[in-house]
């Protein structure tokens, strides 16, 4: 059978361009691994090493064996490099507009009423809308202890609150502001009140500011101040007819992780 040259050019080029097609999805590197993917759903894992003159890819497997894979039923090449560089940067996924829950379970370290160096807790959640990645607002409850096992009561804030996120990725910083109310339950114990002896609590004005960072789509970080008025009445113990008003101000620092979904 007699070969053109011009035939053995055509298919010398065809190889060359399929060559140069399959080597422009490889980049050869140490920390990269290939896939290739077959045309009848067959996978295989490992490092891609050669093309043989013969038309076949030769690649070795992540168990050490030696395949000589025919070109032809190759569907895709997918690398995968460790190479920072080399990684492609995860879609950001965020929902910048939209109804939004918030959760956070914090620590407020700070001094007590009585002067005394104490960690208070608290327990928020704020549902609201995103209007943009810089502007959202919602209403929040939650409950708070600013001094366990003094005679301090629990208060039950109820507040509005805004916030905003300052890039459009997956790590972002963001701040929030709030303001409202805050209710008071109800502790009469003696603790840490010298001759005062509680007998009754009022709610007050609440605030607090927070900065922070978003962690992906779900998670935050933040750090922050609160503040918290509250009244407490009294009685002297030792003089049963002498009463008066305490006026309180609680001033902590806030550190709270929190959850959004």
């Amino acid at each position: 059978m007699k070969i053109s040259l011009q035939t053995i050019l055509f298919f010398a080029l065809l190889n060359l361009c399929f060559s140069q097609k399959m080597k422009a999805q490889i980049q050869p590197d140490q920390d990269c691994t290939d896939k290739i993917y077959l045309k009848d759903g067959s996978i295989f894992v490992g490092k891609i090493s050669s093309y043989s003159a013969d038309g076949q890819i030769v690649m070795r497997t992540s168990s050490g064996l030696d395949l000589r894979i025919p070109k032809a039923g190759v569907k895709k090449i997918v690398q995968k490099c460790k190479d920072k560089k080399s990684r492609e940067a995860r879609e950001y996924s965020f929902q910048e507009r939209g109804f939004f829950q918030h959760s956070r379970l914090g620590a407020m370290p700070g001094l007590s009423w009585a002067g005394e160096n104490r960690v208070g807790y608290l327990v928020q959640h704020v549902a609201g809308f995103q209007f943009s990645r810089w502007a959202g607002a919602g209403l929040g409850i939650g409950a708070d202890i600013f001094a366990p096992g003094s005679g301090d009561v629990v208060t039950y804030p109820v507040f509005g609150e805004i916030r905003g996120y300052f890039l459009p990725k997956n790590v972002t910083p963001y701040f929030s502001l709030a303001g409202g109310w805050a209710f008071v339950g109800k502790n009469f114990s003696e603790n840490d009140f010298s001759n005062r002896v509680p007998t009754d609590w009022d709610g007050g004005w609440m605030a607090q500011g927070k900065l922070g960072y978003r962690l992906g789509n779900h998670f935050t970080l933040d750090a922050g101040v609160r503040f918290q008025r509250k009244k407490m009445h009294w009685t002297n113990r030792w003089q049963p007819g002498e009463t008066g008003v305490d006026k309180i101000l609680n001033q902590r620092l806030d550190l709270s992780l929190g959850i959004i979904f």
